[in-house]
């Protein structure tokens, strides 16, 4: 609190992926939070910035709700502001291929 450290900007959706589950929208994470060599994006999002060709690698991955809320409530505990960012409709490539 001294240097002021209490906001968490999270950066949820990008073109290289989506990292944020939403129930009614289960496309989202099983395509666009997983990165593999799929030509036809079908089952997954192009490998982008060093992430590999397969899914099992730090550029696949998302918050499922549970990991969401569990964050709000430990932030809102020490009293830091979380700050979610969807980007749309600019970098919504991720979105758009799921």
């Amino acid at each position: 609190a001294a240097y002021k450290m209490n906001k968490l900007h999270l950066h949820l959706t990008d073109d290289e992926g989506w990292r944020l589950e939403i129930p009614g929208l289960p496309e989202l994470t099983e395509v666009g939070s997983n990165r593999c060599f799929d030509l036809e994006e079908k089952s997954c999002l192009l490998p982008q910035l060093g992430s590999g060709s397969t899914s099992d690698n730090f550029g696949s991955g998302y918050f499922s709700k549970a990991d969401y809320v569990e964050i709000l409530k430990y932030a809102k505990a020490r009293n830091i502001e979380v700050i979610p960012e969807i980007d749309m409709p600019a970098h919504a490539r991720a979105a758009v291929i799921s």
